[in-house]
């Protein structure tokens, strides 16, 4: 039964990475159970926040101390689909838990450099975030992701296989459905037809047959079809030895560079012998994986070990603190 109807709550945007996050900090809030702080949520904060919500701001992120004081935190991410006017809970999102940590941080603990560990509820798993440099409003963070794998589906591979045959319009596709950080589908570039300049231009136009591909592989690894996951990535070889071309579409476009829940899933995946991705990367040794991006940004996934099935990966970002709100 949720009892805390006037736990107060502080409201904030914070930019991490390109991604635009509405944070509510929630006090004294001592319940560790998804359901009760998702009925908060709907009950108390929805309405008042509803106005900032589009396509330009579409992730929600909720923070309270942890009760057991296991850790230091636990947020709820909740991903704003604006054509449907609904929220999908389903999966992770780095940049909201970076955001969500890093307004905690301003409002309780004067913004200083620190370091927390950070529960993401929707999937059960562990993040350690540290803030490292400050300069003015921007940050630079750390996020580590501990055993990312099976964040929905509780497995790594959902279907049990290295490479699914998806077929769309009566044409067969080669992916792979990998589960680490968030479910994600992989596609070569090849499997599309698409050149190489193509693929590396921002203006690629969304295909219906991408969505569809998507919904395919949804379907395989039964997950609601309302929700956004799997998402669907495209990747290219790169000539550059532990290294890979990849973009992405996050909701409704393409992301400007690359979801960290993302990065996490497309790196397991690349040390996955047989996967489409690990067929499209030259590992010549078990250390770091590169990620170009569209943007033309290069990030580095770093690996904290190199068991796959038990693996952590640090990926360094950077926060803006935007605005204070006023949800009353």
């Amino acid at each position: 039964m949720l009892t805390l109807v006037n736990s107060p709550s502080k409201f904030g945007i914070i930019q991490s990475g390109n991604s635009k996050v509405i944070v509510c900090l929630i006090e004294n809030f001592n319940s560790e159970i998804f359901s009760e702080l998702y009925s908060y949520f709907l009950i108390h904060i929805k309405d008042r926040i509803k106005k900032y919500l589009g396509t330009n701001i579409s992730k929600v992120a909720l923070v309270t101390e942890h009760p057991n004081k296991i850790v230091n935190l636990q947020s709820l991410f909740l991903q704003y689909i604006p054509e449907k006017g609904i929220f999908d809970i389903n999966g992770n999102c780095g940049n909201a838990m970076i955001a969500a940590t890093i307004f905690y941080n301003l409002k309780m603990n004067g913004n200083r450099l620190a370091y927390y560990s950070v529960i993401n509820m929707n999937t059960n798993k562990k993040h350690i975030i540290s803030i490292n440099r400050k300069s003015g409003h921007t940050l630079e963070t750390e996020i580590s992701f501990e055993q990312p794998q099976g964040s929905i589906t509780k497995t790594l591979l959902p279907t049990g296989n290295l490479v699914d045959i998806v077929t769309v319009n009566e044409r067969n596709y080669k992916v792979s459905i990998v589960d680490a950080g968030n479910p994600y589908v992989f596609i070569d570039k090849e499997q599309l037809l698409l050149s190489e300049s193509l693929f590396r231009s921002v203006d690629l136009p969304l295909s219906r047959e991408y969505e569809l591909i998507r919904k395919e592989a949804q379907n395989l690894i039964k997950i609601n079809a309302d929700s956004v996951f799997p998402k669907f990535s495209i990747i290219s070889q790169s000539k550059e030895a532990n290294s890979i071309n990849a973009r992405m579409i996050s909701v409704a476009d393409w992301h400007k560079s690359f979801a960290l829940t993302g990065l996490v899933c497309l790196s397991t995946a690349a040390m996955i012998r047989g996967t489409v991705v690990n067929q499209n990367v030259k590992l010549v040794d078990d250390k770091n994986l590169f990620v170009n991006t569209i943007n033309r940004k290069k990030i580095e996934i770093k690996r904290l070990n190199r068991n796959i099935f038990t693996s952590s990966l640090s990926i360094t970002q950077t926060v803006i603190i935007k605005e204070e709100l006023s949800c009353m």
